[in-house]
């Protein structure tokens, strides 16, 4: 957020706190830095693995105070962040093709796949213990539904978090990309495409 804001208007833009931009004429970009809800699996109630997030005292969200209380009041709070992220998305959405009458694309920038099939691992699909930590549901639900109201509108998603690239076609007008990625400050182009 502080380096967005030491930018120039424009230039570099946090999209958690912003509303759609025009990236063209007819293409809008919208996003949020929203986290996994929980739901997928087995659920977070039932899972044994855990995330190092909630071990950081200092992380971005107080996960370690929430998971010292229980799964449950962890659970409550990562569907509440699921569904903020997901209202936010939606907004910026109908938002931007509120605006414009143009609009034949909307960007959708994620770090949490919203399909357990876009969450891949070291290659190999999500299994249930570790899918409530890599799929954001509520937003993929969202969407699913967002896409099925505008079918003139091709919805392309782009995320991250699992680190395993892959690609998936949720609907006629709804493609899923998750980019692969690597510790050891690594970065590489993921497509040519936007």
């Amino acid at each position: 957020r502080l380096v967005c804001k030491s930018c120039p208007p424009g230039i570099l833009n946090w999209m958690t706190g912003t509303g759609a931009l025009s990236l063209t004429e007819d293409t809008l970009i919208v996003g949020h830095d929203g986290l996994y809800d929980g739901q997928c699996g087995v659920g977070l109630r039932q899972t044994h693995l855990s995330m190092t997030d909630f071990f950081w005292p200092e992380g971005i969200h107080d996960f370690a105070d929430w998971y010292t209380r229980g799964a449950s009041h962890l659970a409550q709070h990562l569907l509440d962040m699921a569904q903020e992220s997901s209202s936010h998305v939606e907004s910026q959405i109908q938002q931007g093709l509120t605006a414009s009458n143009n609009v034949k694309r909307v960007v959708v920038l994620l770090h949490v796949p919203p399909f357990l099939e876009a969450s891949y691992y070291r290659g190999r699909p999500s299994d249930s213990a570790s899918a409530p930590f890599y799929v954001n549901k509520t937003m993929g639900d969202m969407l699913r539904r967002v896409a099925e109201q505008s079918p003139h509108v091709q919805f392309d998603v782009y995320a991250g978090h699992t680190h395993g690239k892959r690609q998936f076609q949720a609907a006629a007008n709804l493609l899923v990309s998750v980019g692969s990625a690597r510790y050891n400050h690594q970065p590489s182009i993921q497509t040519l495409e936007i």
